[in-house]
């Protein structure tokens, strides 16, 4: 398997700063990685970005703010 995890900081409104997560993986033979991937990996990667999402939160000393309408999504 190959994947590329990627995070990027984004101004968003009123001065701060938005974090964008974006992954990409691909495995082979695709017949076999795929319902892996679907049925296991893909929520034990969602519970642990979740998870570090949360501690990222917590060393910044960030308060979890509503987007306002116009922001990307």
């Amino acid at each position: 398997m190959t994947g590329i995890w990627g995070f990027h900081l984004r101004p968003a409104p009123r001065g701060g700063t938005r974090l964008v997560v974006r992954t990409r993986g691909r495995g082979r033979p695709r017949w076999l990685t795929r319902p892996f991937g679907v049925l296991l990996g893909e929520p034990a990667h969602a519970v642990m970005q979740i998870r570090q999402f949360h501690n990222l939160r917590g060393r910044v000393g960030g308060e979890a703010r509503p987007e306002s309408p116009d922001a990307d999504g």
